[in-house]
């Protein structure tokens, strides 16, 4: 027992009592991780995400504010909102848990978490900022992009004959180009780590890791067919020429 007499100043003739107490001691704090107990916080779900969408202009947020924290406006958002709001993702119990917050919050832990980068889409902060625990964070991201991804069929499509003639007309008549159904353009979507396999193929030319999408719209910006998943160093025109637009000319366009 010198040892312990040695580390605790203690003289020799202490009694058996307290060396027998200082090893019962040392064996609680060998047998822990840690010399102090952590406590487990669990944050409760309140009604902070409420504000966000409030139309009182004392409680809630100002239309600058909403787009600075979810990147789009406060309108398209209502919008997006409406078009998911029935989807049976939010019914029940599915393959992300039991589902308890409205569509809208959904929508908000996905835009949140798209327009962050690196630590500020993390669950915790995603959660904090929306009053929900963070474990709940993921559920509700998976449940909002599958509810979207819904939406495809219905809003990214390729015009019809007569929608050809009226696209047309409608760019011939604004840009003076005859027979143009849509514009085509590449942009990257930047990575915020690199990739594990093939990593430098992500490198662009903006000196960072990304995917290239290559999107094509209407006059009106409307998306009318996207190619993604290509890494970020492929030019456009190798997507382009990869593409079933250009592959396949005589099922989208007309003579």
């Amino acid at each position: 027992m010198c040892r312990y007499h040695y580390l605790l100043d203690m003289k020799d003739e202490i009694e058996d009592e307290l060396d027998n107490l200082v090893e019962l001691r040392y064996e609680v704090v060998y047998s822990n991780r840690y010399f102090v107990c952590q406590q487990h916080y669990r944050q409760k779900r309140d009604a902070r995400w409420r504000t966000y969408l409030s139309e009182d202009k004392e409680e809630g947020v100002s239309g600058v504010e909403f787009l600075q924290h979810f990147r789009v406006t406060s309108d398209a958002f209502m919008y997006l909102s409406l078009a998911v709001e029935n989807d049976a993702v939010f019914e029940g119990r599915n393959h992300c848990g039991p589902c308890h917050g409205p569509p809208s919050l959904h929508l908000l832990v996905l835009l949140k978490y798209i327009g962050s980068h690196g630590s500020e889409a993390s669950a915790s902060k995603i959660g904090h900022l929306l009053g929900i625990s963070k474990g709940t964070v993921y559920g509700y991201l998976n449940r909002a992009i599958s509810a979207v991804l819904n939406l495809k069929a219905d809003t990214v499509f390729w015009p019809d004959a007569e929608e050809h003639q009226e696209i047309c007309g409608q760019i011939e008549c604004k840009f003076g180009f005859p027979n143009c159904v849509g514009f085509v353009d590449g942009t990257l979507i930047p990575l915020a780590f690199k990739p594990g396999l093939n990593g430098e193929d992500y490198f662009s030319r903006k000196c960072g890791y990304a995917l290239n999408v290559l999107i094509t719209c209407d006059d009106l910006a409307r998306v009318c067919d996207i190619m993604l998943g290509w890494p970020g160093s492929v030019h456009d025109n190798c997507i382009w020429t990869n593409s079933s637009l250009f592959n396949n000319k005589e099922t989208f366009f007309t003579k």
